[in-house]
């Protein structure tokens, strides 16, 4: 947290990737699954954070917070491949190496938004377990990829 703390400023500046629409609290528990094939396969909801920056923080906030860091560390390599290729295959000018880079970029807003929620939420037993996964979670994700190192060498 102190490390983030230092260069929260050059963070939300983000690395040049043009901005899109960004749910910001994109997790399992806010989506919605169709049950019937007249029912759209996915509905998104919890819109309170929703803003323009950058894509990849969603895509690492989803990750991180959908596994434990030993499955994330088997999968997200291939999970952000996927991104990437969907948008690429969408009509959008994006390689590998940014898409990479804007994922460990975005490993730190789910720490800002574990920080956050701690000062928004009511104190309950139940809320302070899953605020304490979930920022060990996105902390640990954080450092795994040493999002830190790659804010401070922009």
């Amino acid at each position: 947290m102190e490390g983030f703390a230092e260069v929260v400023s050059t963070w939300t500046l983000r690395p040049g990737t043009p901005e899109t629409v960004v749910h910001g609290d994109f997790r399992p528990d806010n989506f919605l699954l169709g049950r019937t094939t007249e029912a759209p396969p996915i509905a998104v909801v919890d819109c309170q954070t929703v803003h323009l920056g950058l894509g990849a923080c969603d895509v690492a906030y989803l990750i991180a917070g959908a596994f434990s860091p030993e499955e994330r560390t088997a999968v997200e390599r291939e999970l952000v491949a996927e991104y990437v290729d969907r948008l690429v295959a969408a009509g959008i000018d994006y390689d590998h190496d940014d898409g990479w880079r804007d994922f460990r970029w975005g490993t730190l807003h789910g720490v800002l938004i574990a920080v956050l929620a701690t000062m928004m939420a009511e104190q309950t037993e139940r809320g302070d377990d899953m605020l304490t996964l979930m920022a060990v979670r996105h902390a640990t994700h954080a450092l795994d990829l040493q999002a830190l190192d790659l804010i401070r060498g922009r």
